[in-house]
């Protein structure tokens, strides 16, 4: 394995694990979770939902096979939690440099993508 794609992977790890913990918590529903999601005006019906839709898009991205549709989950779940902290009026920078940590980590990893975006040999 050469280094850009080991680069990748580290890179992927990143969101990739943080968003997977994220949705194991928030399926939990841990207090934390409730809080916040109370605070943005998220019904308690959408909770496990939204977990699980974070966790299996980070599965689905961690997997090479089917990492180009994590990677538009997640390009979907980030935008969410974009509009929601731009509504709130609070910091949304951190959501964006996430989504750009996923496709920066897939470029990176895998041959396929840079070959479609221009970027192979």
């Amino acid at each position: 394995m050469n280094k850009q794609r080991v680069a990748g992977w580290v890179v992927s790890a990143i969101p990739g694990l943080m968003i997977g913990s994220g949705g194991i918590n928030t399926m939990l529903k841990m207090p934390f979770v409730m809080d916040g999601l109370v605070k943005y005006g998220y019904p308690e019906s959408a909770v496990v939902g939204m977990g699980l839709a974070a966790f299996l898009s980070a599965v689905l991205y961690l997997i090479p096979r089917t990492a180009m549709v994590g990677a538009i989950l997640l390009t979907g779940y980030l935008g969410g939690a974009t509009a929601t902290h731009v509504r709130a009026g609070e910091p949304w920078l951190i959501a964006v440099i996430f989504g750009v940590l996923v496709w920066a980590g897939l470029v990176m990893r895998d041959t396929k993508v840079q070959g479609a975006l221009g970027l192979g040999k």
